[in-house]
């Protein structure tokens, strides 16, 4: 997230007596505190001596607090008196009653000085960069009254504060003070501020919530591509300023705004492919943890899909995709007569289990196993991928997938298995992704291939390691069905067999 607030400020001018401490910078100070040193013991002390009076250095010439900080910036503060032309805010709706400027004029007392009804605060002074000067923070010291002369004429500059997210901001000044050829022209470099974002953005946006650092808003208040990006930019008015918040992050207001707007995602995904019952769930359950769903995760259903139909049956290229995925879906090929095995809803088994049951062992000298599914996405799919794995022995171990980045990516399997390859579904596919799932085992002149009819979630585990023996328990039924290499697509069946090729 982005933001810009603009503003013009007025600054009003007077000539008073002041006395104030400011920022210079001593480049020579700053080089001694790092280390230089001078030759000759007599000039060394004295300096030692000095940066003790001006309080940088301790009795025992250690470094103080502000002498770390000169160290480190080499900004020195200093403390002048005098007579001052100075450039001013009076009430200003976000300044208040600030100095801007300041220019040294002659001290003489003039006829015309008098007592002059000014106030000012106690902190937050500048010294604005010019082309003879750099910036400096002012801090004004105790004086009784102010004495001098107001002038009559006004200069107004403008400001623009920008942030970067709720961490850092800055302002730049641009404009200049006063008239003709003794007019003094602002550079407009960029100032640190020191203003606590996270706690002005709760003033700027009344909707903004504090937790999840999100603006809080209405389904039925934003377009299309804000409810697909959950960003948006805005335009408000706080105060004089003018503000412009580009791709500021959102959350649905409620959890009614939150289950239309994830009915809504699904709604679009659907209308893209076709989802078996599995793959529906895995999507609903996706989109249910995304992060501008985090308040109501908990709280969002996960209706089955005759109930999802209901909510969706006006949008009639949804509909078909929801309820008609093996008639319709143009990927889905005829399947062998060959032995399916089937895993029933509550089942308990391991992957070592399955692998034995799909005959895995059979296959002598298997030298790449290969695992296809668009949704080898979040930790529990990645760790079940990987116990997989363990359970089939191969030189070779390739899972492909979507590997864009998404919300609940992990990266489990980089971290942990290395030896695991993961390849893009993108990079070996020409044309549209196929929405099938296929375990193939490539074995000297042999391919065996599986199509699988949920995705890898379709068994969970209550542990949190998961080997190739630990029992999980089937929560959708799942259907292992074999077919032969001319039903396999063409894009990965040339992938898969010259990886059996490279693997000899």
């Amino acid at each position: 997230m982005k933001a810009t607030l603009d503003k013009q400020i007025e600054l009003r001018s007077a000539i008073v007596y002041l006395r104030f401490e400011k920022e210079i910078h001593r480049k020579d100070i700053q080089e001694y505190l790092k280390g230089k040193q001078f030759d000759k013991p007599l000039i060394e002390n004295r300096v030692k001596d000095y940066l003790k009076n001006i309080k940088l250095f301790d009795e025992k010439h250690q470094l103080t607090a502000l002498g770390h900080s000169v160290k480190e910036t080499g900004m020195l503060p200093t403390i002048e008196e005098g007579k001052y032309q100075i450039w001013f805010t009076n009430r200003d709706s976000y300044f208040g009653n600030k100095i801007f400027y300041i220019k040294r004029v002659q001290p003489k007392r003039e006829g015309s000085d008098q007592k002059l009804q000014l106030r000012f605060d106690d902190y937050g002074h500048f010294y604005l960069p010019s082309e003879t000067n750099s910036f400096s923070n002012l801090k004004l010291l105790p004086i009784k009254d102010y004495f001098g002369q107001n002038r009559n004429d006004t200069d107004h500059i403008s400001l623009r504060w920008s942030w970067e997210n709720l961490e850092k901001s800055n302002y730049v000044f641009d404009g200049q003070l006063g008239k003709g050829a003794n007019a003094i022209k602002l550079k407009p470099i960029s100032i640190t501020c020191k203003e606590d974002l996270k706690i002005l953005i709760e003033e700027l946006l009344s909707e903004w919530d504090k937790k999840n650092e999100r603006l809080k808003i209405r389904f039925d208040e934003i377009d299309e591509q804000s409810k697909t990006t959950f960003e948006d930019n805005i335009q408000i008015q706080w105060n004089d300023f003018k503000v412009q918040f580009q791709k500021i992050p959102l959350m649905p207001y409620d959890l009614d705004d939150a289950r239309k707007w994830r009915n809504w995602l699904v709604n679009k995904s659907l209308r893209k492919d076709y989802l078996s019952p599995s793959d529906f769930e895995s999507t609903l359950i996706e989109v249910n943890h995304k992060d501008a769903f985090k308040s109501y995760s908990n709280s969002l259903d996960i209706p089955k899909p005759e109930s999802f139909s209901n909510i969706i049956k006006k949008d009639s290229v949804a509909f078909w995709h929801l309820n008609a995925p093996l008639d319709l879906n143009p990927n889905i090929k005829a399947k062998l007569a060959a032995k399916p095995i089937e895993l029933i809803k509550e089942t308990k088994v391991s992957f070592n289990d399955i692998v034995n049951k799909l005959g895995f062992e059979s296959l002598e000298g298997i030298s790449v196993a290969v695992y296809y599914d668009r949704y080898v996405v979040n930790l529990s799919q990645q760790k079940s991928v990987s116990a997989l794995f363990k359970a089939v022995e191969s030189k070779s171990k390739i899972v492909i997938t979507d590997l864009s980045p998404k919300e609940n990516s992990s990266d489990f399997i980089q971290k942990n298995y290395p030896e695991i390859k993961l390849r893009d579904c993108k990079s070996i596919f020409k044309s549209r992704l196929p929405h099938d799932r296929y375990i193939v085992l490539g074995s000297n002149d042999e391919i065996q291939i599986w199509n699988v009819s949920n995705s890898i979630d379709y068994i969970t585990f209550s542990d949190s390691i998961i080997d190739k023996n630990t029992q999980g328990t089937i929560r959708q039924s799942v259907v292992f069905t074999p077919v032969s290499k001319e039903m396999l697509d063409k894009d990965l069946l040339n992938f898969i067999e010259n990886e059996v090729k490279n693997g000899k």
